[in-house]
């Protein structure tokens, strides 16, 4: 008798409890995505531009096309800046990925410093993930209603989406949830590397 319940109950557990579970867990992913979703925007299209990446060699729309990119502006290079230490997260998370690609651009261009910042952070084949730009300064345009040290996050079709302030971790946590929901990230960890505020 004791068996035959215990069997029973086993079969309960398989019939109704973990599908339940299943659909739960489901639905509250579904619904987390679709809040995430409701965050991006259409702020418009990146302005037509060509610029100068650190090797000369140029860089345009092209580069961007059926891409995900984030998009900074920096005055010099400065590795304990802001905006380089987040997109610095990003590029270890992200930066396996032919589909993503960070652009940094540099007002006042060192190509030495940033040379060397790039031959400590990258690896493999990822340098050419994160772009390190110069000279017309159209693309930036794109944040020049915005606060200082911000980041936006454009999608494949060249439409900004959103943006992110640097210093806000709660900010920085959202922008790297949308990202993963687009990109396959380098890690494959049950928990993104940045965690909003209010789950830390």
């Amino acid at each position: 008798m004791i068996k035959k319940i215990i069997q029973f109950s086993a079969l309960g557990l398989m019939l109704v409890v973990l599908p339940l579970g299943s659909l739960i867990y489901l639905r509250k992913g579904y619904f987390e995505r679709y809040d995430a979703l409701q965050m991006l925007k259409d702020y418009g299209k990146v302005p037509i531009f060509e610029l100068r990446q650190q090797d000369g060699s140029p860089f345009t729309n092209a580069n961007l096309k059926g891409r995900y990119a984030v998009i900074g502006k920096i005055e010099s290079f400065d590795e304990a800046n802001p905006v380089i230490e987040q997109s610095k997260k990003l590029f270890k998370q992200f930066g396996d990925s032919k589909e993503m690609a960070l652009c940094t651009y540099v007002a006042d261009f060192d190509s030495i410093k940033i040379h060397d910042f790039m031959e400590k952070v990258a690896f493999q084949d990822t340098v050419s993930r994160w772009y390190f730009l110069h000279g017309d300064d159209a693309i930036t345009s794109i944040l020049a209603n915005q606060p200082s040290e911000i980041l936006a996050l454009v999608d494949t079709a060249s439409v900004v989406r959103n943006f992110y302030k640097v210093s806000d971790n709660q900010s920085i946590g959202e922008m790297a949830k949308h990202i993963a929901m687009f990109v396959a990230p380098l890690k494959r960890r049950a928990e993104l590397e940045f965690k909003r505020e209010k789950e830390k």
